[in-house]
């Protein structure tokens, strides 16, 4: 939500520059913002956790996560492949997304693994977000923004407290 915040206030900052040949707004981003697609921490110990895209920090996983999204989008529109399946078995292959991303997150694996975990995922919540609109059981939609909301919570507080540890242990 802040960095949400921070881009709104570099837009009008930027909007509001009365010089002749204004840079471009990622130009200005890049010298007055460069953590701004970046929700870890401006700290040196975060840097593993972003790539420095074009002078600008973007976190990594969502980076991937949206990347999958993306695919997901595209992989239902070209193959409609969520009409192919049960919505039970629509379940059973949505747990089979997320697994990775959970075990991931459990053991500290190595980041390139993440990275494949956070792609599953991004298709998946491409695909459940689909979902939404191509059931027409109630049920299934309640199950699916439940579980999104549910697993949202837990992924956003083990996120902070994992930052917030590691900011601490770097402090030190």
């Amino acid at each position: 939500m802040e960095n949400k915040h921070k881009l709104l206030h570099e837009f009008q900052r930027w909007n509001a520059l009365q010089i002749p040949n204004k840079p471009d707004f990622i130009e200005h981003l890049k010298t007055h913002a460069p953590w701004v697609f970046a929700h870890h921490p401006q700290h040196a110990c975060f840097r593993e956790h972003v790539w420095k895209i074009n002078g600008l920090y973007i976190c990594k996983g969502c980076l991937v996560t949206s990347i999958g999204f993306v695919v997901g989008l595209l992989f239902q529109f070209a193959s409609g492949w969520l009409s192919l399946f049960s919505e039970e078995q629509l379940g059973g292959i949505f747990i089979a997304l997320l697994l990775p991303t959970l075990i991931t997150g459990s053991f500290g694996l190595p980041r390139p693994i993440k990275h494949i975990a956070r792609f599953l995922l991004g298709f998946l919540m491409a695909s459940a977000l689909l979902l939404l609109f191509v059931t027409e059981r109630w049920a299934v939609r309640l199950a699916v923004v439940a579980c999104y909301l549910v697993v949202q919570y837990v992924f956003e507080k083990k996120r902070r407290k994992h930052n917030q540890a590691l900011l601490h242990s770097c402090s030190e």
